[in-house]
Parts: structure tokens; sequence; C-alpha cells
């Protein structure tokens, strides 16, 4: 009988125990699947910019867009590498940074920019960094009677001027 009551007095206990178990894991499979939704957490994609001002003076910008509901505070280890290739793989740019400042929840920054000339060709623009995916654009600098003009896709080319016009 000492037995039998004992084992009614810890099964309440037992089951407590279990539930409290089954709800962290419960807790923990489910944080991953809904990032931010009780706190609110930044998310970053990357972002670029290209234009040309006047003839054969292209401009790229490469920025961090933040999509999440929270400011991102900037990092000292953003570890970000722009690279512009031709088609056959020649590299004709490459810029590395290495900390990236604040960008608040909805918004983009554009913290570097670089002006200078590429040759009439097919290029196709990199941009990565830690625990972001990469951006990839391709465009072209075209030769249209004696004037130099960048081909990109329209969501990309900013500013749009007289030497600029949306890929086919």
């Amino acid at each position: 009988m000492t037995g039998s009551s004992e084992e009614n007095t810890m099964q309440p206990i037992g089951k407590a125990i279990r539930l409290a178990i089954i709800a962290g894991i419960f807790t923990t499979a489910c944080g991953p699947i809904l990032p931010g939704l009780q706190t609110g957490q930044p998310s970053l994609a990357l972002a670029v910019k290209l234009s040309m001002a006047a003839e054969g003076q292209a401009s790229v910008q490469i920025g961090v867009r933040n999509e999440g509901s929270a400011d991102f505070a900037g990092s000292d280890t953003f570890g970000g590498l722009l690279e512009v290739r031709e088609v056959t793989g020649e590299l004709r740019l490459a810029a590395t940074t290495s900390a990236i400042g604040p960008v608040p929840a909805g918004e983009a920054v554009y913290p570097a920019v670089w002006t200078g000339q590429f040759d009439p060709g097919d290029y196709r623009l990199t941009w990565q960094a830690r625990g972001t995916e990469t951006a990839a654009v391709d465009f072209s600098i075209v030769d249209q009677n004696g004037i130099l003009l960048m081909e990109a896709p329209a969501g990309c080319l900013d500013p749009m001027t007289d030497f600029t016009r949306a890929a086919p």
C-alpha cells in the first residue's frame, strides 16, 4: 500500500516535468520558424544601384536594406565583398568593406560608391556579406553610334539618365 500511495504522489510531479520538457522543446523548435514576432529583429538584404551620369562615367553603389521590424545597430565584422567581372571571368573591379553602420528598419543605406569607366561589354556584379544572400546583377556597357550607354535591370538603375536604359 505504501508503494501505491507514493506512486500516486509522484504522478502529478512526473506529468508536470514532462509537460515542461515538451513545452521547452515546442518553444525551441518553433523559434526559428517565426523569428522576430515577439521582439522584432532586423533582416538585412544587399542592394545595388547602377548609373551613368556622363558618357562613360559609370557609378556603382552598394548598400544594405533592412527588411526587418527593428533597427540594425551596425557591425564591425560585416565582411562585404564587391566584384565586377566581365562575362569571360576577368575581374574588373573589387572592393571590400569590413564594417557597416546603423540601418533603420524599413530603410536602405548605400555606404560605398565607386565611379569609373568600363569598356563596352557584358558584366556581372556580385555583392556579398556574411549572413546575407548574395546580390548579383548583370549589366552591359554598349556603344550606340559612338555614345556609351549602360544597360541594366530597371530596378537597379538609379538615377536614370540620358546614358542609362533598362535592359531588354
